[in-house]
């Protein structure tokens, strides 16, 4: 299996068998088939040091994840979980009773039986640090965004929440390496601007305005962007499956012959997603995503998103309706314009009711509110919940 310059990395190194890294049937069907690979970093992060006292996987004495023997949360038919002697892929089952292979979950058994000890490693301590110092323009003479620190965890649903002018877009830029700032936005605890050329394509964008190619069908447009991103790593058929799943997990298989400009503005976001999805993304970047849509959409959108959070992935939102998801999401991140500087600085990071309670209010929209300047309708209290921000995290 060669290495694909449009992925950024070599494939293989989502693999891990005996010790080396190599491809596995079982680990690219469950790509192939809607699953989420994990990286041997990631496959560390979840191995030996959350075991339990008998050696099992991630906190259980003796097996799988939270189970007493065998594996993933499986009651039996498994050898111990991702730690145990049996090694990372023994036969055990991913979730199932018997069978499979507890990495990914295949229905044929172990890829490998090995053992191999993962207690040594180094761990990254959260799937995304964001650390932005500064971010200028204009040669340095304006300063869009100022001292921006945030944590973030695989399936996390992440809400952008900020007033115009805050530096929304301008975080999230930083965040894809679009338009670099001072300080660091680590990705698995590698560094994405020193890293760039190799981490690039694990961040994906859904943007607020759609660039679809309105006279192709959705089949298409989709199998276009997994052959650029794909090729090289996976054959013509194994791409085709990848896609097929891809229109079944964002809802719109049915759709896969209508041409883009035949789409609803609901249907035309899922295919932008879906364009995302397709590869080895890790993070999701939705720019208004819900924007144009009623809100019978807009709920079905923010669902499909969650579930691709909870499949192992980071999604974050910016949107101007955050209260409809607010039960999904599962982190607020403020941003607020401070009228001293004139930067956007970070009012609150946090879980969503420790957001409510920090700006004693009841609904999300409410935020903005109190963070806003009079001239847009609110409050102008950007410096004061700026101030209690940094007082809370010195404390």
């Amino acid at each position: 299996m060669s290495s694909n310059p449009n992925l950024g990395f070599d494939p293989s190194s989502f693999f891990y068998a005996s010790g080396n890294i190599t491809p596995t049937g079982d680990a690219r069907s469950y790509f192939l088939t809607g699953g989420d690979l994990l990286t041997v970093d990631e496959q560390k992060k979840f191995a030996s040091p959350y075991s339990g006292p008998s050696g099992g996987g991630f906190g259980a004495p003796s097996g799988g994840y939270g189970a007493p023997s065998g594996g993933f949360g499986a009651p039996s038919g498994g050898a111990p979980g991702f730690s145990a002697p049996g090694g990372f892929t023994t036969p055990g089952g991913f979730g199932a009773p018997s069978g499979g292979a507890p990495a990914f979950g295949g229905p044929s058994g172990a890829p490998v039986a090995s053992a191999y000890s993962y207690s040594a490693a180094p761990r990254p301590d959260h799937a995304l640090q964001v650390a932005v110092r500064r971010k200028t323009v204009n040669n340095g003479k304006k300063t869009l965004l100022r001292d921006i620190d945030f944590n973030v965890d695989t399936g996390d649903f992440v809400l952008i929440l900020g007033g115009s002018g805050a530096g929304k877009t301008t975080l999230i830029r930083a965040i894809l390496g679009e338009s670099k700032a001072e300080g660091s936005i680590l990705l698995n605890g590698q560094n994405l601007y020193t890293n760039f050329a190799a981490l690039k394509s694990q961040i994906g964008l859904v943007p607020q305005f759609l660039t679809l190619r309105l006279n192709d069908t959705v089949q298409n447009t989709v199998m276009d962007a997994a052959m650029i991103r794909l090729a090289g790593a996976f054959n013509k058929k194994e791409i085709a499956q990848r896609v097929e799943s891809v229109l079944a997990k964002v809802g719109i298989q049915e759709l896969r012959n209508s041409l883009i400009g035949q789409l609803s503005g609901g249907q035309k976001k899922k295919v932008s997603v879906a364009v995302q999805l397709v590869g080895f993304q890790k993070v999701f970047i939705c720019d208004e995503p819900d924007s144009g849509l009623d809100a019978a959409s807009r709920k079905q959108l923010f669902d499909i998103l969650k579930e691709i959070s909870m499949s192992g992935k980071i999604v974050m939102v910016i949107t101007h309706y955050p209260d409809d998801a607010i039960n999904l999401f599962t982190k607020a991140v403020v941003l607020a314009k401070s009228t001293t500087d004139k930067s956007g600085h970070l009012a609150y990071q946090g879980n969503i009711p420790g957001a409510l309670d920090f700006f004693n209010v009841k609904a999300l929209q409410e935020i903005m509110l109190q963070i806003n300047p009079p001239y847009e309708g609110g409050k102008g209290l950007a410096d004061s919940y700026i101030q209690k921000y940094e007082r809370m995290v010195r404390h």
